[in-house]
């Protein structure tokens, strides 16, 4: 199985709501989810780079259960459009696509994050191929 999960601040999860609904009960749309998606409420922190950053949020996740397929699963890429559109944020330990550029208008402090860590990491011994390629660090 694989996962992606994206966050909405709750003030914005009506129109997100209907919109992934419209999209995903449109017969041309190429996506087909075919377990329930979960939703979660999660209270508002003050941790910069969490998706509930100075904001109460919803969270919703949807599923592939096929991880041999899930690049090319559809439902991935719609619900992440929908999201981004809204200022949606992802899950970090689940699929997503977004990276640095796309990021940084989303997260308020992304900027300030990489900073520090660069600060805090001057030899980049803590980067990953991926985390270098999501902040777009070489």
């Amino acid at each position: 199985m694989e996962l992606a999960e994206w966050t909405i601040g709750l003030d914005r999860f009506p129109l997100v709501f209907d919109e992934l609904k419209k999209e995903i009960n449109n017969w041309n749309n190429k996506s087909f989810i075919h377990i329930p998606m979960d939703i979660r409420f999660l209270y508002k922190d003050n941790s910069w780079l969490s998706y509930a950053y100075q904001k109460d949020t919803v969270t919703m996740g949807c599923v592939s259960r096929n991880a041999a397929t899930a690049d090319t699963y559809e439902a991935f890429k719609t619900i992440e459009t929908i999201f981004l559109k809204y200022g949606g944020k992802p899950h970090w330990g689940k699929r997503f696509t977004a990276k640095d550029a796309v990021l940084r208008n989303i997260y308020s402090k992304w900027d300030d994050f990489k900073k520090l860590r660069q600060s805090m990491d001057p030899t980049n011994k803590f980067l990953n191929p991926y985390l270098s390629k999501l902040f777009n660090e070489n």
